[in-house]
Formats: structure tokens, sequence, C-alpha cells
């Protein structure tokens, strides 16, 4: 039996399915979880934009930096234009590595929200990420100490940003098995 309307004919299984979806406690649930994934499969993809943008501006606006780095690396045989090319390349090459992963996390968990994708691999790469992240976060904290150097400004903004990414992280995680779990039922 069929429901034909306006869109075309649908089965009325999936009318159905659908209205259970709608209206259903575990549908209702799913669907709240599945916005969540989505929203921080996004910010994630755009906290992969931002951490491109400030690398970028920290080697383009920083010189005393880049100055340090072709001077720590120089040696008499290969010239400051040359280095400054090798580091340009090699912040490009980083950049795409640094996108790649988070557009492929990013993208896994809204596609996956949407039901457009049954595969949760990016959710490994979600698990690598977290784990890198919360080592570099005790960084912040273990290397002033040790140093015994105050932590500046951008520092802590920085602690705050990564701190940011690791919950969108462990949202993306937590989400993802929480759906799975839920489109069982």
């Amino acid at each position: 039996m069929h429901n034909c309307g306006s869109t075309g004919c649908a089965p009325l299984e999936t009318i159905y399915d659908d209205y259970w979806l709608m209206n259903n406690e575990n549908g209702i649930r799913l669907r709240k979880i599945q916005d969540h994934l989505t929203g921080s499969g996004r910010g994630y993809i755009l906290f992969g934009l931002w951490s491109v943008l400030k690398s970028f501006m920290l080697m383009t606006m920083d010189r005393e930096m880049a100055q340090q780095m072709i001077e720590y690396s120089n040696t008499e045989n290969i010239s400051e234009g040359f280095m400054m090319v090798c580091m340009v390349m090699s912040f490009l090459l980083l950049s795409i590595v640094v996108m790649s992963v988070h557009f492929g996390i990013g993208l896994g968990a809204v596609r996956y929200s949407k039901g457009k994708r049954k595969k949760t691999s990016y959710l490994f790469f979600a698990v690598v990420a977290l784990i890198i992240n919360v080592m570099f976060l005790a960084l912040y904290i273990i290397l002033p100490a040790k140093l015994n150097a105050p932590l500046s400004d951008t520092s802590i903004a920085s602690f705050l940003m990564d701190l940011t990414v690791s919950f969108i992280l462990f949202d993306i995680i937590c989400s993802t098995v929480r759906i799975k779990r839920l489109r069982k039922e």
C-alpha cells in the first residue's frame, strides 16, 4: 500500500517509520543527539580552519620567530631564501594534513548524524585526536612550571581553545556511540 501525495509515492511502512522517529521518545532523543553530532562536526571543521589561520598569522606576523628558525637550521651551504621556501612548503604540507584530519572527522560526524554514512571510521581518528589533544593540554601546565615562566595571554587563550576542541572531540565520540545504540533499538 502506498501513500501518494504531492511529493510522490512512499510506502506506508516508511511513513510509519518516519512518524515513529518524529514522535517516539527514543526518536526525539535520537534527533537531539544527531543535532549535537552535527554541531560538533561542524565546530571541529571550523577549529581546523582556525588552527591553520593561527599558524599562518604566527608565521607571517612574528618575523623574529621565523628569523630564529632560519638561523637555527641554517648552515653555510644553504641560503636564507631557500630556507624560507622550505618553511613555507612545510607549513603548507602541515596545513593540508591538519585540514584533512579536521575535515575527515568533522564531515564524517555530520554525514553519520544525517544517516548518509553507515561507517564510523572517523571515530578512530577522533579518539586519536582527542588523546593527542589532551597530551598537549598537559604541556600547557607542565612546561611553564618546569621553566618557571608565567603563562602569557596567548598561551591561556590557546589553552582554552584546545580545551574546547577536546570537548568537541569528546562530544563527537559520545554522540556517535549513543546514536549507534539508539539506532539499534
